[in-house]
């Protein structure tokens, strides 16, 4: 048996939602109820950023983690429908885009550095989103949950009613495969596609 030594480094003041996620320089980056941190390895608070006070009395709940760009960029969704941008350094927010749905997908990033947001409750959609500004890029009707991506950067994978969906990084559809039924999809150096068949 290996003893753990855990440390308590920081105190929360509300409950911690999505998954905590290591920036540049070891910075750690994860959400509450409604703000997003931004801590160093020894505890002390970097920033933080409130994300309830637009939403009169609501949530701004995030389920997943951030990504950060190779550029110090803190990209997030949240319940509250918004894509939100931050800079990794002093957590000033950048941008917001407002999408028609809870955003409860993790988010992707392509090679190019375009960021990928999918909605899959009522308004289905996958969005490209120019990380420099938070324009759409291109959206299409599709609710393809957890996508990744084919190691050349040219290909997008997400599952949607079960089935295996390929698209290139216009949102243009290469092919659907619905013999293969899976949730969660991986794929390795040389373009295979790993997927748990749940039946």
């Amino acid at each position: 048996t290996q003893n753990i030594n855990i440390h308590n480094i920081y105190e929360m003041d509300n409950i911690q939602k999505g998954s905590i996620i290591i920036g540049h320089n070891d910075k750690i980056i994860f959400s509450t109820t409604c703000d997003l941190v931004c801590i160093y390895e020894n505890g002390n608070q970097l920033w933080k950023a409130d994300m309830c006070e637009h939403l009169s009395g609501n949530y701004a709940e995030f389920n997943g983690a951030a990504i950060v760009t190779n550029d110090s960029l803190v990209i997030i969704g949240s319940w509250d429908h918004y894509l939100y941008c931050f800079e990794e350094t002093l957590g000033r927010l950048l941008w917001k885009t407002e999408l028609n749905e809870t955003i409860l997908q993790p988010l992707s990033i392509t090679f190019y550095g375009t960021i990928i947001v999918s909605t899959i409750i009522n308004d289905k959609k996958v969005y490209a989103i120019n990380r420099k500004d938070g324009s759409i890029k291109w959206q299409i009707n599709r609710g393809l949950m957890n996508i990744v991506q084919s190691p050349d950067g040219e290909r997008l994978y997400g599952v949607e009613d079960w089935s295996i969906v390929a698209i290139d990084t216009l949102g243009n559809l290469l092919w659907e495969n619905n013999q293969v039924r899976t949730m969660f999809l991986s794929v390795d150096n040389d373009g295979n596609i790993f997927g748990c068949n749940s039946m």
